[in-house]
């Protein structure tokens, strides 16, 4: 029997981010392609949520992207993780006429990712300045009902 979700009046709005209308984020789109062709990502599973000031995306590890023994490289972890940063930098920056670029990248990789895994990547922009802004992103895997954190910076 196919259940539909119900409706939750105050849910947020995710918003895929191919809809996002800013001329900024189109033209980011349209050059950073390859980027997330070489991930294997599709934008389809990438969404921003204006409630929570957050860009999500969702996706499987893929064996292209392997390090060691079936575990994902830990340079393709933290270009996810820069990426989504950067989106959700770009985004608010486009919001005040300005552009963004990555300034310094930390990155925390906690436990071993396995290849095939499903995972999904939230960045914030949490704080700003004249001349600068914060983002953080963090990676995570659903396990049962836990959701675990893999990495973050």
């Amino acid at each position: 029997m196919n259940q539909e979700k119900p409706i939750v009046e105050n849910e947020p709005r995710l918003i895929p981010l191919r809809d996002l209308q800013q001329k900024e984020i189109q033209d980011y789109l349209e050059s950073s392609r390859a980027f997330y062709n070489q991930f294997n990502i599709s934008i389809d599973n990438c969404t921003y949520d204006p409630e929570k000031n957050e860009f999500i995306i969702e996706t499987e590890v893929p064996e292209t992207n392997q390090a060691y023994k079936g575990f994902a490289h830990g340079g393709y972890i933290s270009s996810l993780l820069d990426g989504a940063a950067g989106i959700i930098a770009l985004i608010k920056a486009a919001e005040t006429g300005k552009i963004a670029v990555t300034r310094k990248l930390n990155v925390e990789l906690l436990i071993a990712v396995p290849v095939g895994s499903l995972i999904k990547i939230v960045a914030k922009a949490d704080s700003s300045t004249q001349r600068g802004m914060h983002t953080m992103a963090s990676m995570t895997q659903q396990v049962g009902d836990e959701e675990r954190l893999l990495a973050w910076g």
